[in-house]
């Protein structure tokens, strides 16, 4: 985890702060249900439902992986509840036999690694931690400041929050950080007392900020080392790196595709007969509306080769275009059925379609136009791509490696809940 941004500094202040009340959690919400009881074991280490146990109050915004939960009601609820919980004790599963494979192969980190990777990404730009730590500090008390009004006036707190916290109120980046309703929301559950914001946001100093950071950092740290040890000797040869070359379709610059797309599959596959009995495209495009319909429509797209999933992971082909490399100039692509999701233009026009949720559409398209270029020669990129494959073979490595642990660990499920098939 590298970061280079104060932004994203930002962020890791934001959560650092919220690590100062993470003991006040399962423990106070729940007087029923008994949080201790044992719910699996894996090696024989118990694990607790306080563990894995989610506790969703009526109206609470649901953030990050519990979106999925919204709108869900009763027994569909619960339900929904029950597979996160499912998926929270799988996590715990791996969780621990990393644990015991860090002390089976004597990994260790020392203080001066954490502080090193603590302070590493203020090497990069002009602040230093102490001054970092300062900021947190002032964001803590800006915090708390907002948080004892609403222990009083739950009414006016909120309106403080939305003046004074929720939008930035300053040039400065670091004195005026935006705090999420999500953020906001975890501090009204755990700081919910005046004693609790004393404790927690107000008695911050550097070193204890330090101290913080150092432990956010211990347990990322101790899985990298023993990534890399599981990971050491794996290798890409030179076969590898040929395959991957000639994959990779070099001697192409670009792709130059109409894209059409109908709710109708009928339409679809007439569109495909016309263009393939030579009809003009300006034609078809009248004929089916495809300009303005609600029903359908047109883009021209143009995708650049080193854009794309083949040089770039983060920039993959749509779904509908995926076959896209293995055409040639003039071929038409099978039909993909597929949500909406375009923008597309008509001169200086930009239009926006928009489809009722869960809408689909049949999609084609038709190959314009194959730029080429001078392929770079294998031993010219040969080591870019070394670069690019070995992280991926490396994580797939280590994946197989943890699947395998995990068949032979000797895990047992108590609760009837959290069994397979459930």
């Amino acid at each position: 985890m590298t970061i280079k941004k104060p932004g994203q500094l930002l962020c890791v202040l934001v959560g650092l702060l919220l690590l100062a009340g993470q003991a006040l959690t399962q423990a106070e919400k729940s007087e029923t249900v008994d949080l201790n009881k044992v719910v699996a074991e894996i090696n024989g280490e118990k694990i607790f439902l306080k563990d894995i146990k989610l506790n969703i109050e009526d109206g609470e915004k649901l953030v990050g992986s519990l979106r999925k939960l919204e709108g869900l009601k009763g027994e569909e609820l619960q339900n929904g509840i029950k597979e996160i919980e499912k998926e929270c004790l799988v996590r715990k599963f791996k969780e621990i036999v990393e644990e015991k494979h860090v002390r089976q192969f004597g990994i260790t980190v020392s203080e001066q690694e954490l502080r090193e990777r603590l302070e590493s990404p203020f090497e990069n730009i002009e602040m230093s931690y102490e001054d970092y730590a300062k900021k947190q500090i002032f964001l803590g008390n800006k915090i708390a400041k907002v948080l004892h009004i609403w222990v009083d006036t739950p009414e006016k707190g909120e309106v403080l929050y939305r003046k004074e916290l929720a939008v930035k109120t300053g040039e400065s980046a670091w004195e005026s950080a935006k705090i999420p309703e999500s953020v906001w929301i975890h501090y009204k559950k755990h700081y919910n007392t005046h004693e609790k914001i004393k404790e927690s946001l107000e008695s911050l100093t550097i070193e204890k900020i330090r101290q913080q950071g150092m432990q956010f950092w211990r347990k990322p740290v101790l899985l990298e080392k023993l990534r890399e040890k599981v990971t050491s000797s794996i290798n890409i040869s030179n076969s590898e790196l040929r395959e991957a070359y000639d994959k990779k379709h070099p001697g192409i610059a670009y792709w130059l595709i109409d894209h059409f797309f109908h709710m109708e599959k009928g339409v679809v596959e007439q569109i495909i007969k016309e263009i393939k009995s030579g009809e003009s495209f300006d034609k078809i495009y009248h004929r089916y509306n495809l300009w303005h319909s609600p029903k359908g429509g047109f883009e021209r797209e143009r995708f650049h080769s080193t854009s794309l999933r083949e040089w770039n992971p983060s920039r993959p082909f749509p779904p509908y275009a995926k076959s896209l490399p293995d055409l040639k100039e003039g071929d038409i692509s099978e039909i993909v059925e597929g949500h909406l999701q375009v923008r597309w233009a008509t001169g200086k026009t930009l239009l926006r379609l928009q489809s009722v949720k869960g809408e689909k559409f049949y999609h084609f398209f038709y190959v314009r136009e194959i730029g080429r270029r001078v392929p770079p020669t294998f031993e010219e990129i040969k080591e870019t791509l070394r670069q690019q494959l070995l992280p991926q073979k490396k994580e797939e490595a280590y994946k197989n490696w943890i699947k395998e642990k995990m068949e032979e660990a000797d895990i047992k499920v108590f609760d009837e809940r959290y069994k397979e098939g459930d």
